[in-house]
């Protein structure tokens, strides 16, 4: 958008996902298969079998990244530790360096290929023999394998680790070990199982503010929405009621406006066949009148920011024109009915 005293959309429009490709998963559902309404009718007689949608995705197992890489240790055991690297091939690293129970000094190493999940196990080897400094002989050198180390990381800098030994003079462990260095410029991230992304309507995190948007896509509980984030989004319906110079002139208050964007599942009422636009329901109900002949939902080429923008605005008084009439490729009147992907 541009901004000449108010908001409004260039002209001609630019339709700057133009040549992109998306990702997409699409089930087909009867709609015998929802629930049956619950008998209830509206004001025209007309029955009423509302259903209410959202999608998430979901981090089954947590993740850790290369900046992992540094040195740990036990605060109470100071004197052994491990050096870990996730190295550029894609494999994690360990080196052990302690002493064993007859108090002699111990070296172990470790590697194993790394997809990044908080815990891994690794095999440990054991080398012995050869000389130092300039008296080191590769050829002399002997390693065994004496057991598993296992890495559990809880964050960014904790984990615990269990060894399992297989060698005799070897005693099995389970001790936490904390960060004790990092590498400069290596971000460490943490990524928690569950979920990390959700949709219903779209545009819904446009209210609430940057800082405020991990929290709104992980919240799974429709439940909490409104607690969690009404506050956010009163306070930014105001804000962008302004950007046409008149406030107070959005399609509701935002007190009004804001229930209906925190519960961000998309409705669809499965005993009209037509859909007619993505806030077609919503409005309805806001006023208050029958949604007539309209199912909600979303259609593919609903144009959702024109209607989400000219909503809580102005009122639909006048409707933001994005001016871009079209998808730049027709989309399928079959399923997957999305438009074919760009090669």
């Amino acid at each position: 958008m541009k901004t000449e005293g108010v908001a409004a959309f260039t002209n001609p429009g630019v339709d700057f996902l133009a040549g992109s490709n998306v990702m997409a998963i699409v089930v087909g559902i009867k709609n015998s298969a929802f629930p049956a309404g619950s008998g209830a009718v509206d004001t025209n007689g007309h029955k009423i079998n509302v259903q209410k949608t959202w999608g998430s995705s979901e981090r089954i197992n947590p993740s850790i990244n290369a900046g992992v890489t540094g040195s740990w240790y036990n605060p109470e055991q100071s004197g052994q530790g491990w050096v870990i690297e996730k190295i550029s091939t894609g494999q994690f690293v360990f080196y052990f360096y302690g002493y064993d129970d007859t108090g002699e000094l111990l070296w172990l190493l470790g590697l194993a290929d790394y997809t990044g999940d908080s815990s891994i196990a690794v095999d440990v080897l054991r080398f012995s023999g050869t000389g130092f400094g300039g008296n080191f002989d590769p050829a002399s050198g002997d390693n065994e394998s004496v057991g598993s180390m296992t890495f559990n990381f809880t964050d960014c800098n904790n984990a615990t680790v269990d060894f399992t030994p297989t060698s005799s003079d070897l005693s099995a462990f389970s001790m936490p070990a904390q960060r004790l260095t990092s590498i400069k410029s290596v971000d460490c991230v943490f990524l928690s199982e569950g979920q990390v992304d959700r949709v219903g309507r779209p545009f819904g995190n446009w209210f609430v503010p940057d800082e405020k948007k991990d929290a709104y896509n992980t919240a799974s509980d429709p439940d909490t929405w409104f607690s969690l984030f009404n506050a956010d989004i009163i306070a930014i319906l105001t804000a962008i009621d302004l950007a046409d110079g008149m406030p107070k002139n959005a399609y509701k208050v935002p007190s009004e406006l804001s229930p209906v964007l925190a519960d961000d599942r998309l409705k669809v009422d499965f005993e009209w066949a037509a859909c007619l636009g993505v806030w077609g329901f919503e409005t309805s109900e806001l006023v208050p009148q029958p949604h007539t002949n309209n199912c909600g939902g979303r259609g593919l080429a609903a144009n959702s920011d024109e209607e989400v923008l000219s909503m809580v605005i102005s009122g639909f008084d006048p409707v933001y024109d994005d001016n871009v009439t079209a998808n730049d490729v027709a989309f399928l009147t079959e399923s997957p009915f999305l438009a074919p992907p760009h090669q």
